[in-house]
């Protein structure tokens, strides 16, 4: 049996690339401490693993002495020189323990034990090393197992937790069934190890990244995302080139590609914004599909906005629940509150913060009269189309020049972040 002992430390140490010198003191240790609490409390145990034969040794450490009082720490001088023939009174020699407690104990059963235990920590430790750079990314498994809704998935190497909480309303499974979620936590000491989901954010962003190209290559850019698991999610892109547009990018070719990703989620809506800078266009486009008629900084310190929507329109940017307008509000940042046309200033006229704008051209940009007006006979009444104008559309109004339409989506960026200066400023434009 001793040598059989030495043959399996020998070739766990090979499979599975453990020290066998680790292995040979993890025994020692367990051997000692199950010892110990069979032997007398006085007594000063160590335990030697013989590395050629196999042998376990209890020992037990003793005081020299000529006369024995406390045997359970003393030995006489005889006694010691049977093992140590040079030993003198009042040194220490470790002798054989008396009586057959390793038997007692079955010593080799509890090294077999140590051995099992040893080779599954290093599984761990091997696992947690694989997976530990995969934490957020997507692993594929087939269902295992399925208790009290949780899910067992079998990966290559291993075996994943899918908790009931980390899956979406509408999941299903069946045993063999192949699984896609992302991976979240990776444990070494702990089972299971490892534990995917199928409702953090980050989901969809993997799944975005192997369905569309452009955001693979990195030419577009996922801003954030946020997401009520199994109803509706809200994503912002941005296009890191002027010659692609993220939103077509990410639907693709009637839906194709978003479509794709919305099946996995078992029909999940995702809407697709385009990112903006400017926190009122931005907040804009995160309430779609409703039609924003114009957002403003309602209170910048407690970072709220007020959206404003034709009165058919609000039932849409509210959604149902409130949904959309949530979601719309933990995309952008700020609380958004959003309000009828109607109640807001009637529907028709320049809206007030529109007048408010275009004061600010004139008092401190000496913009023209006669532009100001024809920019709102042009649909300029509101400033949600200024927000969402380009230089080329501000210049299809009569008299605009490209100085003066930049002067304006300038002064348009300042005034809509709240942050506009009560000064004229130095650099004016004179509009023709």
């Amino acid at each position: 049996m001793s040598k059989e002992l030495i043959t399996a430390i020998e070739q766990v140490s090979r499979e599975k690339g453990i020290d066998p010198g680790y292995l040979i003191e993890a025994i020692e240790d367990a051997v000692l401490t199950a010892s110990r609490r069979l032997a007398r409390p006085k007594e000063r145990l160590s335990v030697r693993l013989d590395r050629q034969e196999g042998t376990i040794h209890l020992l037990v450490r003793k005081r020299v002495v000529e006369s024995v009082q406390h045997p359970d720490v003393e030995i006489s001088i005889e006694e010691a020189q049977h093992w140590k023939p040079d030993v003198q009174v009042g040194e220490e020699v470790e002798v054989p323990y008396p009586g057959d407690l390793l038997s007692r104990l079955k010593a080799v059963q509890i090294a077999k034990r140590v051995i099992l235990h040893k080779v599954r920590e290093a599984e761990r430790q091997k696992i947690a090393r694989i997976y530990k750079d995969q934490v957020g990314r997507i692993v594929t498994g087939t269902v295992k197992a399925v208790w009290k809704g949780d899910v067992t998935l079998d990966l290559p190497d291993t075996e994943a937790l899918l908790p009931k909480e980390f899956q979406l309303p509408r999941d299903r499974f069946e045993r063999g069934q192949y699984v896609r979620a992302l991976l979240v936590k990776v444990y070494e000491h702990e089972e299971p190890q490892l534990v995917v989901s199928r409702v953090h954010p980050d989901f969809i962003y993997r799944l975005m990244e192997m369905e569309i190209e452009e955001i693979f290559k990195g030419l577009v850019e996922v801003v954030r995302i946020v997401r009520e698991p199994g109803e509706r999610a809200k994503v912002a892109v941005y296009s890191k080139s002027p010659h692609i547009d993220p939103v077509g990018a990410c639907v693709g070719v009637k839906g194709t590609r978003i479509q794709a990703i919305m099946n996995e989620l078992h029909g999940e809506r995702i809407d697709v914004i385009q990112w903006s800078d400017n926190i009122c266009e931005f907040a804009a486009n995160a309430l779609k599909p409703a039609k924003v008629l114009e957002v403003h900084v309602l209170d910048e310190e407690e970072r709220v906005l007020e959206a404003v929507v034709a009165d058919e329109q609000l039932s849409i940017a509210i959604g149902k629940n409130g949904q959309n307008v949530k979601l719309a509000s933990r995309l952008v940042g700020w609380r958004i509150e959003v309000i009828r046309a109607s109640e807001k200033e009637g529907q028709f006229g320049v809206t007030p913060s529109v007048e408010e704008f275009y004061r600010i051209l004139r008092t401190y940009h000496q913009v023209d009269e006669g532009l100001i007006q024809r920019m709102i006979e042009r649909g300029y009444d509101r400033l949600m189309p200024l927000i969402q104008a380009g230089i080329a559309e501000l210049m299809e109004v009569p008299g605009m020049t490209p100085e003066t339409a930049r002067t304006i989506k300038e002064a348009l960026r300042a005034f809509t972040r709240g942050r506009y200066k009560t000064q004229p400023t130095e650099s004016t434009t004179a509009a023709s």
